[in-house]
């Protein structure tokens, strides 16, 4: 439960514009270990948009099929101080598919939106690719209806995304069970 000044964060909850998906579909085990990691790493933490980091994390999350949330709840870990993919995969007790989707979405450092993202597409077709793509659209998709300001490098990287997901749709099936409806 979180606390007024944000430091003891066992069980997050949601904020108050979390959509109803989130609790449509129970959170797995897996999710309720993300959940409590994001919480510990984004404790006090804000996001480029004045926003609480775990705020933006769970509306992510809220925003995905359930079989890519707990992916979506880790998905900034890595890159605010908890650890690498590998790390956090074994952590998590991530599947092979979930782990390399939190490689991908992993910025490298100084690496910019757009070049992380063409970085995203351009990996190898399959299951984990298409699980980042679908996580990478919420995550624009979230920054994008927050900001203050049109940002034209968001609508950007959303239609390099958008593309790459209805390519994936094109070519047949790939994407992880559970995770296909959200193309």
């Amino acid at each position: 439960m979180r606390t007024t000044d944000r430091r003891a964060v066992t069980a997050p909850a949601a904020p108050a514009d979390v959509p109803a998906r989130w609790s449509d579909v129970p959170p797995s085990p897996s999710d309720r270990r993300a959940r409590r990691l994001a919480g510990q790493v984004h404790d006090g933490q804000m996001d480029r948009l004045g926003g609480h980091m775990l705020d933006h994390v769970l509306r992510v999350a809220a925003s995905v099929p359930p079989a890519a949330r707990t992916v979506a709840l880790v998905h900034d870990v890595c890159e605010r101080d908890g650890g690498t993919p590998d790390q956090v995969a074994v952590r998590l007790h991530l599947t092979a598919e979930e782990r390399e989707a939190l490689v991908l979405l992993t910025k490298t450092t100084g690496e910019r939106l757009l070049d992380h993202t063409r970085r995203v597409i351009a990996a190898p077709a399959g299951p984990a690719r298409d699980l980042a793509l679908v996580v990478k659209r919420a995550d624009i998709d979230d920054h994008r209806a927050r900001a203050a300001a049109p940002d034209p490098s968001y609508d950007e990287v959303r239609e390099l995304v958008r593309g790459a997901l209805s390519a994936t749709t094109a070519a047949g099936p790939g994407l992880p069970d559970g995770v296909a409806a959200a193309r």
